[in-house]
């Protein structure tokens, strides 16, 4: 098993009541790290409902709940945090409304700029991706691996990979010694889970 932790981003949520056994189940059988929660379309009753039934699942299971939203709403909702692109906030002024109340996580997709500007300003992580190819980021190339090699090494803020990462280049990208891996589309089948993925990463150990 990897030292690397799971983080989780969902699919676009359109039906909670469908997802949540999915989300029990992944909780139930590996550690989870943090959970970002993402609904489709800009729909406040959409967020406040998936985030009053999918929250408590991942609290319960000492996994951070975060949205992709604004910090007003992750307080408001009762979640532990809120992931953010670092093109639309400042960290600084973010810190100082709300204390250490929230996680903040920015996205900073290619840039150690906009990294090192979050790290110093209190961001909890960065975000860097997409790793390869991705439906998530459709307009981005893949970064150069090197970039969060050389911050996972180098810095103490915790690092985030994520975008395109599936079960032929996962190995790979565990290689770089990042604190957490980001995993979406590939887990999500129409089947359910994608295990074979999910075998990367530990267990839920169950008492006899």
């Amino acid at each position: 098993m990897t030292d690397c932790q799971l983080y989780v981003f969902s699919p676009r949520i359109t039906d909670p009541d469908a997802f949540a056994p999915i989300l029990k189940e992944l909780m139930e059988t590996r550690k989870v790290a943090c959970f970002c929660l993402r609904v489709d379309g800009d729909d406040p009753a959409l967020l406040a409902r998936a985030t009053k039934l999918l929250c408590p699942i991942a609290q319960k299971n000492d996994c951070a709940f975060l949205i992709d939203s604004t910090p007003d709403i992750a307080l408001e909702l009762g979640t532990d945090g809120v992931h953010l692109d670092a093109d639309d906030y400042s960290v600084k002024d973010l810190r100082k409304q709300y204390g250490d109340d929230l996680i903040i996580g920015v996205n900073c997709h290619d840039s150690v700029h906009q990294a090192i500007d979050a790290g110093e300003c209190g961001a909890d992580y960065v975000f860097f991706g997409p790793m390869a190819q991705s439906e998530n980021y459709p307009s981005m190339p893949p970064i150069d691996d090197n970039m969060p090699r050389w911050w996972a090494k180098l810095t103490e803020v915790p690092c985030v990979i994520g975008g395109g990462i599936t079960e032929e280049n996962i190995d790979h990208f565990l290689s770089l010694g990042t604190e957490f891996l980001c995993l979406s589309l590939a887990l999500f089948t129409p089947s359910g889970l994608n295990f074979k993925i999910l075998d990367k990463f530990d267990t839920i150990p169950h008492s006899a």
